[in-house]
């Protein structure tokens, strides 16, 4: 990735990909935490936006692209929830860091390790694993442990648990072969809800 300025932009005239198929759309933010929306739009609306944090993301589109009757020219790449919460504080704009990337490899590395702002919302293992799932899908790497922890080897200030979790849930995803699985709760539950089982020991 190449870092190209920054830039000022009004919220309305950046194109958010939200439900976007195509790929263009961050996996590792699928999900909107509305909880770290209201924090960071009362943050806004108390002493607006902190420039000396990292600033959220766009890209210049090679050219523009219309959308529901709007022409945009720069497209959201990090900072979906930022941008939501500068909509819900009523703020006119944002400023950007401005990236050129090389591939789109090099773009959902950048996606996935882009998580410093305050207040904070790190990654959940099931961002990463939404992340690892997409990078197998598009050939970025492997669905084996090896493979993907190379890929997510930026994450240094994700606890390795974590990473841990999301690896073997994105391996499962993508039917990758493991030693043994790891469950969680929630799996088992809906395991035991599907084939009509009994938990607590009535019935395994």
């Amino acid at each position: 990735s190449t870092f190209i300025g920054y830039v000022a932009l009004p919220l309305d005239e950046i194109y958010v990909p939200k439900n976007d198929t195509s790929g263009e759309n961050n996996p590792t933010r699928f999900q909107m935490n509305f909880g770290n929306v209201n924090l960071l739009a009362e943050s806004f609306r108390k002493g607006g936006q902190d420039l000396s944090l990292k600033l959220p993301v766009v890209e210049k589109l090679p050219k523009p692209i219309k959308r529901n009757g709007m022409i945009y020219t720069y497209r959201l790449v990090c900072g979906s929830h930022r941008h939501a919460a500068g909509i819900q504080a009523k703020m006119q704009s944002l400023t950007f860091s401005i990236f050129e990337f090389d591939n789109d490899c090099s773009k959902l590395k950048f996606q996935l390790e882009e998580n410093d702002h305050a207040p904070s919302y790190q990654a959940t293992a099931q961002d990463i694993a939404n992340t690892l799932v997409y990078a197998v899908h598009k050939s970025f790497c492997e669905n084996n442990e090896e493979s993907m922890k190379e890929f997510a080897s930026g994450l240094n200030k994700v606890h390795g648990n974590t990473l841990n979790k999301a690896i073997q849930i994105a391996i499962r995803d993508t039917n990758g072969y493991q030693d043994y699985h790891v469950y969680t709760p929630k799996d088992v539950e809906e395991f035991a809800d599907r084939n009509e089982y009994v938990i607590a020991g009535r019935k395994d």
